[in-house]
């Protein structure tokens, strides 16, 4: 577990993505006339917090459709569900060209 944990951490923070994230939008939260490390400390527990709060609600909803479908009936429906979405994208963004000639 602890494994899992530090190779999810080391991913998470050389993502180029999050780091580029965090650079734009903790500057917003910041009050220049207090101390930067309270306010950073705030911000960076929030943040996990709430990161955290996501993906064991992700987990919880993964784990009740897996028991309810079955390994097997899970795959199947998140396979068609990730499809008929990919699709709605799809046309979303054939809509919108050609809407905008």
């Amino acid at each position: 577990m602890r494994r899992r944990f530090v190779q999810a951490f080391l991913v998470s923070a050389t993502n180029i993505q999050s780091v580029f994230f965090l650079a734009t939008l903790f500057p917003n939260f910041l009050n220049e006339d207090w101390p930067i490390w309270p306010q950073f400390v705030v911000l960076f527990a929030t943040l996990m917090h709430v990161i955290a709060t996501v993906h064991v609600g992700y987990a919880g909803l993964a784990a009740l459709l897996q028991s309810k479908f079955g390994v097997d009936g899970f795959r199947k429906v998140v396979q068609a569900a990730s499809g008929v979405a990919l699709l709605a994208f799809a046309w979303m963004i054939v809509a919108s060209v050609l809407a905008g000639e």
